[in-house]
C-alpha cells in the first residue's frame, strides 16, 4: 500500500485503492467513526480549543443607558474624525481603495465622519 500525502495541501491519496480526501475523512476512515466525529477527535488535540459544551456559561451583558451609549458613540466618531482628517495619506489611501469619506457638520455643530 502506498499512501501519498501533501501536508500544503491537507490532502491524502492510496495509490492501491484510489482512496482520497482531507485529514478528517484519513481520520474518519482509519477510526471506522464519521466525519463529525473525526472532526471533533482532531479538534479535541489541539491545546486551547474546547468545545460550546465544555466552556462556562458567559454573563449576560450590561446594558448601557441610551444617554451613556451615545456619548461613547459620539467621542468615538470624533477620535476617529480628527485621526482621519488630520493627514492627507489617510484621504489617499481611502480614496485608492474607493472609499469616499466625506465630512458633514451635524446638528450639535460637531464636524462628524460618513463612510
Amino acid at each position: 500500500m502506498v499512501l501519498r500525502v501533501s501536508p500544503g495541501k491537507g490532502l491524502w491519496r492510496c495509490m492501491s485503492c484510489e482512496a482520497a480526501g482531507n485529514a478528517i475523512q484519513f481520520v474518519a476512515r482509519k477510526e471506522n467513526i464519521s466525519d463529525k466525529e473525526a472532526a471533533l477527535k482532531l479538534l479535541a488535540g489541539l491545546p486551547g480549543v474546547q468545545r460550546a459544551s465544555q466552556l462556562e456559561e458567559k454573563k449576560s451583558a450590561v446594558a448601557v443607558p441610551p444617554n451613556v451609549a451615545a456619548d461613547l458613540l459620539n467621542r468615538v466618531a470624533a477620535f476617529y474624525h480628527r485621526t482621519l482628517f488630520r493627514d492627507s495619506r489617510r484621504w489617499a489611501f481611502g480614496a485608492s481603495r474607493r472609499v469616499a469619506l466625506t465630512a458633514f457638520a451635524a446638528p450639535s455643530g460637531n464636524a462628524r465622519l460618513s463612510i
